[in-house]
């Protein structure tokens, strides 16, 4: 009898310091979220920056046309490239002529990723240009105060966080 209850004891410990560790983890975790969330988003407005300017520089070396091709290795491929073609705006920044879903078609165009920053949904918002510009801002919103934001008459790039 008395050995069932060691081994019940043993159980019941072992539950608790499983528990207490996995509250510990959370409580970290919710602590620092945001500052995650901080840096995942400056890693995607990083590479969105990449990609914009590389495509850029592909339309003046190109003699400025209206769009672009882009050659990317394919992943775990040394040897295999996929080429992308980007349509351009007279500025020579990535944009789209048709309106409807512009901004998120412009994210998946040119990071050929979904809109998602750790699995969490950006959501595109196209703001209003008051220029006479044929250019579009694009925000790129994860929530009310971390967003990337893109716009195509410069190719300016802000990473608001």
């Amino acid at each position: 009898m008395a050995i069932r209850n060691v081994s019940q004891i043993k159980v019941l410990l072992i539950v608790v310091i499983v528990f207490v560790l996995m509250a510990t983890f959370l409580s970290y975790f919710h602590k620092n979220e945001e500052d995650l969330y901080k840096t995942s988003m400056a890693a995607s407005a990083a590479e969105f920056t990449s990609k914009v300017l590389l495509i850029h520089s592909q339309w003046f070396m190109t003699g400025k046309p209206d769009s672009v091709t882009i050659k990317e290795r394919l992943p775990g491929s040394s040897e295999q490239f996929d080429s992308k073609v980007f349509n351009l705006n007279e500025f020579g920044w990535p944009d789209l002529v048709l309106d409807h879903d512009a901004c998120e078609r412009i994210w998946n165009k040119v990071t050929g990723a979904e809109m998602k920053v750790l699995n969490k949904p950006l959501f595109a918002v196209e703001l209003k240009n008051n220029t006479k510009q044929k250019a579009r801002i694009c925000r790129y919103q994860l929530n009310e105060r971390i967003y990337i934001e893109y716009n195509s008459s410069n190719g300016k790039i802000t990473n608001k966080n």
